[in-house]
């Protein structure tokens, strides 16, 4: 969920037609909540309403911005507490999409659009989330870097042993990597 197919847009135009179909920002239920969706949503940047009524109120399910929880991973620690941009994209000719955890290339004849690492909600916290892989070239929205506390997004890793995934392959505490082929 990155601005990243922005960028294979341009290298994609010599071999398929690409479109991005709309920019947005990355959206979920409030880490403290128990209810709500349990799935990030890439909410555009001009919404458009049917019928609304103003103020909150009633029985609804809310929606905040997601932020990066980063603070202690080099690669991404310069984007904690920022806002999560995204983009909607469409490539003509290709009619598959996979996200692979725990690889950071496809199966032979598959495309990849890009790699980079697991995020989720962090298991401290009542809400659940999707796992979803994040850019290894990651982006914060402009103008962002307050710690507002909405949704959360937290790198994800391996745990091993009893209850956990095997040891070998697998390592405790590895940040686990992910990657979007296409097809």
């Amino acid at each position: 969920m990155s601005l990243n197919c922005l960028r294979y847009t341009l290298y994609v135009l010599k071999l398929f037609l690409s479109t991005t179909l709309f920019l947005g920002i990355v959206s979920g239920s409030h880490y403290t909540q128990i209810g709500g969706g349990a799935n990030y949503l890439c909410l555009p940047l001009e919404p458009e309403d049917l019928q609304a009524e103003a103020g909150t109120g009633g029985t609804r399910s809310f929606l905040y911005t997601a932020e990066y929880q980063i603070d202690n991973f080099e690669p991404f620690s310069h984007l904690h507490d920022h806002d999560v941009p995204c983009s909607v994209c469409r490539v003509t000719g290709r009619s598959t999409l996979l996200m692979i955890p725990a690889k950071a290339t496809c199966p032979s004849d598959w495309t990849s659009e890009y790699k980079g690492y697991l995020m989720s909600a962090t298991t401290a916290h009542a809400h659940q989330t999707e796992y979803i892989c994040v850019d290894e070239d990651a982006e914060a929205r402009r103008g962002t870097h307050e710690n507002r506390d909405g949704s959360l997004m937290y790198l994800v890793e391996g745990t091993c042993g009893t209850h956990g995934l095997p040891c070998l392959p697998y390592v405790e505490g590895n940040e686990l990597a992910c990657v979007v082929c296409t097809i």
